[in-house]
Parts: C-alpha cells; structure tokens; sequence
C-alpha cells in the first residue's frame, strides 16, 4: 500500500501487541484513525503518525487549565473541531513500518485527506518540537525503544528481502538457461532442415540442368533417376526428422522467435532484481551501521559509567 501523506489510516492491533506500553493510545480494535504525517528523515521505511481521539473536552480542559486557554500554546494537542475525530494527538505520535498500516481511514467510502493548510502548519509545528524533545530527552518517552525495536525488524526484514530477491534472480537465470539449451537444440534442428531444403533444391536444380543441357534423353536418363532417387531420400529424410521432433522448420523456428523473446523478458526481470537487491543491500548495510553505532554508544556509556562509579568506590 502506497501511503499518502496527510491521509488517515487504521494501524493493526499486532503493532500495539507487541510494542505495548502505557503510551500508545488503546487502539479500539483497530478502529482508532491515525494521521499519517511525514516519512522519517533517516530512515525512509519508517512512517511517523498521529493517534486522532474523540475526547475534545479532555483537550479542551488541559488547554484552559494549563494553558490559559490558548491552543497555540499547547504542544500535545491540535484540534479540528468540525470532524467527528476532532483532536490530534500530538504528545502520543509513533513511528511505525507500512506493514503494521491495515487500510486507509474512509468516510462515505472515500479516503479520508487532511487538506485544511491551517491545521496542517500547526501539526508540523508542533510534531517537529514533540521530536526534539524526544530525541533531546529519550527516556522521557517509550518513542526510543519503539523505534530501535522497528530498526530491528527493518533489519531483518530487509535481509530476507535481499535472500528472497536473490533466490528469485537465480531462479530466472535458471529458466533463461534452461530456453538457452532448448533454443541450441532448436537452432541445431532448424540447422538440419535447412541443409536437407538446401540440398533438395539443388538436386532439384541439376535434374532442370541435365534436362535442358541435353538431347539425347536416353543418354541422361540414368543421371535422372539417380537424383530423382536422391530427392526421395531428402524428402525421407525431412519426413523422419519432422516425425522425430514433432515439428516442422516453420514451427522450430517459431518456438525459437518465442524462446528468444521470452528470454529477453525474463533477463529484464532478473535485472530489475538484482537492482532492487542492490537497493535492498544499501538499505540493510544503512541500518545496520545505525545500530552498530547505537550498540557502540551504548557500550561506551556503560564503560564511563563504570570508570565513574569506580572512580567514586575509591574516593571512598
């Protein structure tokens, strides 16, 4: 499914099962819209959305209390007052993979776009200063946790993508070679017949010949018949080797002209997988640097913190 942005759409429960945390809004049983807003930057699988909830008088409350009354104020919140979903939640927003997106959000069956340019500008201003603050302050809020868990299964999906793409290239290579073989064996056929045509054509041409070059037919009759013999043998000859083949030179070449085609095709295909496995490649190379280094950085911070709580055990 090709996301569009600033469309609404319903995330399957099997995300919020297995990232579930006290943050994620209760998906409803997957009747909870969600606003798909950006692609992340990095990372291009990677889709960040935002939970919509009925609870305008909640918003409401928490603007009027907290922020004297002004909206604009408000970073968890964005309110579309006019739509049955009317509040953004901007403080629960998610990152979250195409695979876990069920459908699209429909209203009278239509797929259901914010296009008012107002609402819009204040979600992405208020979602850029959300991921700020949760890439300044990671342990504020579970978006670290869910995010290094969907790098994980990118990872891993995107290997087996590669494997899959692999295994589809070599299984078209394997079928081209198998239309190589078949293709010499038919050429070697068509070869066959084309030297017994050859030959039937040219003995058919010396009889005309030895007719008309002589005068005396007595004298060249037994050179006739001998060649007239001779194109019996050649027209044997074809027969047996169209009953062996099962086919003529017109249809040899046929299926010849169609292996050669089909050959063409299935070498496109295998091209065009092999650069999606390039592609992948780049992809999955990219992730798993990124998680390197966050393993790396991790490691390094458990190392100072060691250094520093030794360095206390001896102040000590």
């Amino acid at each position: 499914m090709e996301l569009k942005e600033n469309g609404f759409y319903i995330i399957k429960d099997s995300f919020f099962n297995k990232y579930k945390n006290s943050f994620l809004l209760d998906n409803k049983l997957e009747s909870r819209p969600h606003f798909f807003l950006i692609k992340d930057k990095l990372i291009k699988d990677i889709y960040w959305v935002i939970p919509m909830s009925t609870k305008l008088e909640k918003a409401l409350k928490k603007i009027r209390e907290e922020y004297n009354n002004n909206e604009d104020k408000c970073p968890y919140y964005v309110l579309n007052t006019d739509k049955k979903n009317p509040v953004f939640n901007i403080g629960n927003s998610f990152p979250v993979l195409e695979k876990y997106i069920e459908r699209e959000f429909k209203r009278f069956n239509k797929h259901l776009i914010l296009k008012d340019f107002k609402i819009l500008k204040k979600i992405e201003s208020k979602f850029d200063n959300y991921l700020k603050f949760t890439n300044r302050y990671p342990d504020k809020t579970p978006i670290k946790n869910i995010f290094d868990g969907l790098m994980k299964e990118l990872e891993l999906d995107k290997y087996n993508e590669i494997r899959n793409k692999h295994n589809e290239a070599l299984k078209l290579n394997k079928e081209i070679d198998d239309l190589k073989i078949k293709n010499n064996e038919l050429e070697s056929l068509v070869n066959r017949f084309e030297t017994l045509y050859k030959a039937y054509n040219q003995t058919k041409i010396e009889i005309e010949k030895i007719k008309e070059e002589s005068s005396i037919k007595l004298l060249v009759l037994p050179k006739i018949n001998s060649l007239k013999k001779e194109l019996k043998n050649i027209i044997s000859e074809n027969e047996t080797l169209e009953k062996s083949s099962g086919m003529s030179i017109s249809k040899a070449k046929n299926i010849l002209a169609l292996n050669n085609s089909n050959i063409s095709i299935l070498s496109n295909q295998r091209d065009k997988k092999l650069e999606e496995k390039s592609s992948l490649e780049k992809d999955y190379s990219f992730i798993k640097n990124i998680l390197n280094d966050k393993k790396n950085s991790n490691t390094n911070d458990k190392k100072i913190e060691n250094v520093e709580n030794n360095t206390l055990n001896l102040k000590r």
